[in-house]
């Protein structure tokens, strides 16, 4: 296996390439801090590490400043993130740090390379299966296969379970797990992708049976109810023991906030002051005062300089009694010096009298002990003489221990005497001196916090009174000039033009906050550099230090949740240890890392999931088409494959592999399309499914053939391209379907088509509506996809490209369609399956 890995990471550029930075898409700020980013047309997978994002300009993280995200969730096509509100970009864009792609390849081979013991993983390799327990435990309302696969949880050794969409694999998961942790199991919860991941934990943290940190979901949830449940995410249980650092970095975040919005709102003053000359203003002010505004102005400036007056008055009045203050707390110094010394004497006499305590309890159980021997002494004496002969032997050990006991009880009696003597003579002694010292303090306690009370008030009252003062001369100083003014002045036609405007539109008073926040922008300029590098370091410990309370937490909890691709790259995750290993969707994993995933189980590793849809993505063209053995046994086929799996005859005939045909999701119309397409007619329903009413069957086929030009394909080579119809239909669609609280999902087969229903969907999507996802066949059903490939149908119609539901139907799927849905069927849905 070793030998294909290297194949593998040589083939992708070697473990020496190295990563960059990908675009994901342009941030849109939805409240401060807040931003969303639209997945709908991107590569993007999804969020694996939100260590890896970075919120950067267009030319991306190296070209400008980039800052590292608070926390991050996927919903669906949008990704919801939060990042300090401090952040200055024009154009905020969000990027992920992507390593080289061999990154996770190295670290598969380093993990399978340092087994020293695989376990479970040998059994696997070698395709060696388990059965599942005969005696299949029943919970109530499985069926038998669910049942046996539920007991495989519980028993040993390494079993599959083949589970078509709907057959309840996610239920069994849900009740293997509460029954594994009840008893005392540590179970790992994997699967190749983040969903599927939350899709299996969300039945065990719905059922509540478990108390906080007991299960632990390791990586971004992508799944919102997952984020309901905080007590399971572990950013919040890691930001719960980091709440110190978290609070510095707050406030320094904080800080910059401030920073950030004066520099905003000096910017948005700046703007409406543009043309604006505060000192043409004044001028044409006090010329249009001059000969009215004198008698007022002579007086405010009177009333001016008396209040001025009265304030100094009171300011200097003021001082007085703060230096009488100061003067009385320092004269205090001797009596605070005795009240400290009377503390300290009283603590001390506190001790000695818990010591003359124990003294005194040691002499009470010195006499108790002799008192029980004399009593044995006396019932032994007081026998009769046969029994007394009998007994001399005792009664001379007791005789020997009356002694020794009378002489301890005897000692212990003088010490308890020695230390109450003790005792009292401290306390003479220190009430002497207490006495002393408070005849000495000349004052009592509430004397001294009467004089600090009076020495801050008398500090405040000085406070408050500079602030009246400063008032008060500035408005002197403002009468003052203004009748200067007004005596020098008279005002032109376009001095008083310019006055009525600028009184209309308040810019004086916009003109003197700008002043103000000149100067605080102009001292804070030095500041923002450092403060940023401030919060970087504060940020950077605040990852290092979470790294060592994810272990501690991982460590403690009893299920722990992850993808399979993180598992090997966190050692808390691969040191375990774990009971039972479960691996969900396992047909979309390589082989080596669910090897490597079950070398981690120490009982038992059952593997859910179906190899009838999309195996794991092999890019890499040199990889698939070698034909090395290595290669062609360890990396091309699924785990289902490697065991010998290839149908369902395969799965129902091998008894380490436990298949489900009873589905429980979809109606007849789709599960009969399922099984035409790819299960062989194996599925059945549920008793929990019912037929459609015939007003709303579960799937719907729109004739476009009257459509004309809009219904004709645009085609962008010999077997792609894009038509208007369907970007039409499907903002229809969405629309209808947004409007009854149901979200919709549109599926095109080019990458073209969805790009033009995007476009049509973005032209009147709103922030408040649920957002349509849009994606090609292969991205959004993998099942459907897979079951084109397994089957070369041949086209018995004669038209190109016909819409299913927003989506497309190939000629060559014809077949199946016309087979599996009764023709002028309608539907309220769009595709679902």
């Amino acid at each position: 296996m070793g030998s294909a890995l290297d194949f593998w990471i040589n083939a992708e550029g070697g473990p020496s390439r190295v990563g960059r930075s990908l675009r994901i898409g342009r941030a849109r700020a939805t409240k401060p801090g807040w931003y969303s980013v639209d997945l709908r047309g991107s590569r993007f997978t999804g969020i694996d590490q939100v260590e890896a994002l970075r919120l950067a300009g267009p030319a991306g993280p190296e070209a400008g400043p980039s800052y590292a995200l608070l926390e991050a969730v996927q919903d669906g096509e949008i990704v919801r993130f939060r990042a300090p509100e401090f952040v200055e970009l024009d154009e905020p864009e969000l990027w992920q740090s992507r390593q080289s792609p061999t990154h996770l390849l190295v670290k598969l081979k380093e993990g399978i390379a340092g087994l020293n013991d695989a376990g479970l993983a040998h059994d696997l390799a070698a395709g060696r299966l388990t059965s599942a327990p005969g005696n299949s435990q029943h919970v109530n309302g499985f069926t038998g296969a669910q049942d046996a696969a539920y007991s495989a949880c519980l028993g040993r050794g390494v079993h599959l379970v083949w589970g078509p969409p709907g057959t309840g694999k996610t239920r069994v998961l849900t009740e293997a797990i509460d029954t594994l942790v009840r008893n005392g199991k540590r179970v790992l919860l994997v699967s190749a992708t983040n969903i599927a991941v939350d899709n299996a934990l969300l039945g065990a943290v719905k059922s509540r049976r478990h108390r906080r940190g007991t299960l632990l979901r390791v990586g971004p949830p992508h799944h919102p109810e997952v984020l309901a449940h905080p007590d399971v995410c572990l950013p919040v249980l890691v930001e719960e023991r980091l709440e110190s650092v978290k609070r510095e970095r707050d406030r320094i975040e904080r800080h910059l906030v401030r920073i950030r919005m004066e520099r905003e709102e000096l910017a948005q003053l700046e703007s409406a002051l543009a043309g604006f000359d505060a000192d043409a203003y004044h001028v044409a002010r006090r010329a249009m005062a001059t000969s009215a505004s004198i008698p007022r102005l002579a007086a405010e400036a009177s009333q001016a300089r008396e209040a001025l007056r009265l304030a100094r008055t009171q300011m200097t009045d003021a001082y007085g009694r703060r230096a009488a203050a100061e003067r009385s707390w320092q004269a205090l110094e001797p009596a605070r010096r005795a009240y400290r010394e009377i503390d300290r004497l009283h603590e001390g006499l506190t001790e000695l009298e818990a010591a003359a305590d124990g003294q005194a309890a040691q002499a009470l159980r010195a006499d108790h002990a002799t008192d029980l021997i004399n009593t044995e002494i006396r019932n032994l004496t007081g026998t009769r003489r046969f029994s007394r002969l009998r007994d001399r032997g005792r009664l001379r050990k007791l005789s020997i221990d009356q002694e020794q006991a009378r002489a301890q009880a005897e000692k212990a009696h003088l010490r308890a005497r020695e230390a109450r003597e003790l005792v009292a003579r401290q306390r003479r002694q220190a009430e002497e001196r207490i006495r002393q010292l408070t005849d000495s303090a000349g004052c009592n306690r509430p004397d001294l916090q009467q004089a600090e009370v009076a020495l801050r008030d008398a500090q405040r009252e000085l406070e408050r009174l500079a602030v009246m003062v400063g008032a008060a001369e500035n408005a002197l100083d403002g009468s003052q000039q203004r009748l200067l003014a007004a005596e020098a002045e008279t005002p032109t036609q376009a001095q008083r033009t310019l006055v009525e405007d600028a009184n209309l539109r308040g810019l004086l008073t916009l003109d003197a906050k700008a002043r103000v926040l000149r100067t605080r922008v102009s001292a804070s300029a030095s500041d923002w550099g450092r403060l940023e590098q401030q919060y970087t370091k504060v940020q950077e410990q605040y990852t290092r230090l979470s790294r060592d309370a994810e272990g501690e937490i991982i460590g403690s909890a009893r299920l722990v949740a992850t993808t399979l691709a993180r598992l090997r790259t966190s050692k808390p995750l691969m040191d375990g240890p774990y009971d039972v290993v479960l691996v969900d969707e396992v047909g979309a994993a390589n082989l080596p890392e669910v090897l490597l995933a079950v070398s981690r189980a120490a009982r038992a590793a059952v593997l859910f999931g179906d190899f009838m849809q999309l195996g794991a993505v092999l890019d890499n063209k040199e990889v698939r088409t070698t034909d090395r053995l290595d290669v062609q046994r360890w990396l091309i086929p699924d785990v289902f494959a490697h065991c010998r799996i290839a149908s369902a005859d395969d799965a129902d005939r091998h008894p380490g592999c436990t298949p489900l045909y009873l589905q429980h999701r979809f109606g007849p119309e789709i599960m009969g399309l399922a099984n035409t397409v790819a299960y062989d007619g194996r599925l059945k329903s549920g008793d929990s499914i019912r037929p459609h009413a015939e007003n709303d069957p579960e799937i719907l086929l729109i004739d476009v053939d009257e459509l004309g030009e809009i219904a004709r394909v645009r085609p962008d080579g010999p077997i792609k391209g894009w038509w208007p119809a369907g970007a039409l239909l499907a903002r229809v669609l969405a629309d209808y379907h947004q409007a009854r609280g149901e979200r919709t999902g549109i599926v095109t087969p080019y990458g073209l088509q969805v790009e033009a229903t995007l476009e049509a969907l973005r032209d009147h999507e709103t922030g408040t509506t649920m957002v349509t996802e849009v994606g090609t066949a292969h991205r959004c059903c993998p099942a459907l996809e897979m079951s084109m490939r397994r089957r070369s149908w041949r086209a018995r119609g004669t038209r190109s490209n016909r819409p299913v539901c927003g989506g497309t139907v190939n000629t060559n799927s014809a077949e199946w369609v016309r087979r599996a849905v009764p023709v002028g069927s309608v539907s309220s849905g769009c595709c679902s399956w």
